[in-house]
């Protein structure tokens, strides 16, 4: 996954998807809040993941990049 990547429900469900975590059906949320990433919860009715993404620029008023 190149830099183009964005974290969000659907594409958490096929990024674990496609590495087998998760089961047919699975559902996703964005679990809100954070200022410096992206966070979904992933349930498939087996399992639970939370997968989060840095971001490169903060959730701020104020201009703050990250690498």
């Amino acid at each position: 996954m190149g830099s183009a990547f964005e974290l969000r429900a659907g594409s958490a469900i096929e990024l674990l998807a496609g590495r087998g975590a998760v089961a047919e059906g699975a559902a996703a949320r964005a679990l809100g809040g954070g200022v410096s990433n992206n966070v979904v919860l992933v349930e498939d009715g087996r399992r639970r993941f939370v997968v989060k993404q840095a971001l490169a620029r903060l959730r701020v008023r104020d201009r703050w990049l990250a690498d």
